[in-house]
């Protein structure tokens, strides 16, 4: 049962990683000057950023699921 979880949540935590990485593509893109944005940019940027973030954290906490199923003892991430 406990590998169930912790491969979900591997599973998880490699699909936010794929999302995070494009995610920051997007947010380098919006900082290059290689567009034609006309509205706000610096509020789509720190938006864009901050959404990272949380993609982070989301990967964290999932992480931390595992940990806890592992009495949680601390590893580094793969």
């Amino acid at each position: 049962m406990w590998n169930d979880i912790t491969d979900k949540c591997d599973e998880l935590r490699e699909k936010l990683l794929d999302i995070e990485k494009e995610t920051r593509l997007f947010s380098t893109f919006l900082r290059s000057k290689n567009h034609d944005i006309t509205w706000d940019i610096w509020e789509c940027i720190a938006n864009s950023i901050l959404s990272i973030r949380h993609i982070e954290d989301a990967r964290m906490r999932l992480w931390k699921v595992i940990q806890y199923l592992w009495d949680w003892v601390s590893k580094f991430d793969k």
